[in-house]
């Protein structure tokens, strides 16, 4: 019962993150998850990897991840 009332509660902390942090119209990384109160993302430089996995365009919000075979997930 302890176990289950953890789970439960990590869930809905999980939600209830979510629901703050993820702008459903963002277009990258950096739109999309918006940092809670007290952090900040770390510096990369210009033209770097990270720089480019930041602003590299997402699908639209709720778009259904596919597999490898085109079927959904």
């Amino acid at each position: 019962m302890k176990k289950l009332i953890v789970f439960i509660t990590a869930i809905t902390f999980t939600a209830y993150l979510n629901a703050q942090t993820i702008n459903k119209e963002g277009k990258s990384i950096v739109e999309r998850f918006t940092l809670p109160d007290g952090y900040e993302r770390i510096y990369t430089e210009e033209n770097s990897f990270a720089e480019y996995l930041r602003n590299h365009p997402l699908k639209k919000f709720g778009t259904p991840v596919l597999l490898y075979n085109g079927k959904k997930k």
